[in-house]
């Protein structure tokens, strides 16, 4: 099969796959993460409200609209799926480009403050992977941030994520992201796990709760593996700076 297949796939992402997971596409559904997003990517955010920032996979432009509510106009989001980006701008989510983000990040050299790059990278062979960081870190200005996201191959449920979308190609932990980074320059990376993030009580009880789950898992890795270091949430961040 050629790499053409997932033409096919992301021509009809939100149909096949986004639709699936999170219900229809309306503004309701996109300002009920906004306390997600505010306590998973809020310490991430430049006081600088004209700071540039991209959102590269952006789907529907979700993140682009909470950005724009927190003050960041010149916040904006790139996507190849025409599907995902004609139901953002149907929500009245405008700063949305169709593009390949790899030729939207070479025409934006020394250009961007932040870049958000969530569930994404996992969708590239490592190859492209490669290619893709050194593009961000070429169109980041001196002192910007990295903020990526994916799925983490280290968390006990990675099957679920892994194989849950048939346009996955590779893997990571949370450490072969730092060396990713590393390795192309980027500075003071750090790692941070995905606990439920607290907005209200149901998701403050769930954050209570996992702190026993995460407590079992350490104690298996310190009896296998004589450490209980590692992160072990379903999906992981990595940050960096060029």
């Amino acid at each position: 099969m050629s790499s053409s297949y997932k033409e096919r796939f992301y021509s009809k992402y939100v149909s096949t796959h986004n639709s699936k997971l999170y219900g229809p596409n309306d503004m309701g559904r996109v300002r009920a993460q906004y306390p997600v997003w505010d306590s998973q990517y809020g310490g991430f955010l430049s006081e600088d409200k004209e700071a540039r920032i991209a959102d590269l996979g952006c789907a529907d432009g979700g993140l682009v609209a909470w950005l724009h509510a927190e003050g960041f106009k010149n916040a904006e989001g790139v996507d190849v799926s025409g599907e995902q980006i004609a139901a953002g701008k149907a929500m009245g989510i405008t700063a949305l480009t169709e593009m390949d983000l790899r030729e939207f990040l070479r025409l934006r050299p020394d250009h961007f403050d932040l870049l958000f790059l969530r569930d994404v990278l996992g969708h590239f062979p490592k190859e492209e992977v490669l290619e893709i960081v050194e593009l961000m870190h070429a169109s980041l200005k001196s002192g910007g941030m990295l903020v990526v996201k994916t799925p983490n191959a280290e968390s006990p449920m990675t099957g679920r994520l892994r194989y849950g979308d048939f346009t996955h190609d590779t893997s990571f932990t949370g450490q072969s992201l730092r060396q990713l980074l590393e390795v192309h320059s980027f500075k003071d990376v750090e790692i941070y796990s995905m606990r439920p993030a607290v907005h209200g009580i149901i998701s403050a009880a769930r954050w209570i709760l996992w702190w026993p789950i995460e407590i079992q898992i350490r104690i298996w890795r310190l009896i296998e593996a004589g450490s209980p270091s590692g992160w072990f949430t379903q999906n992981v961040v990595v940050v960096g700076r060029k």
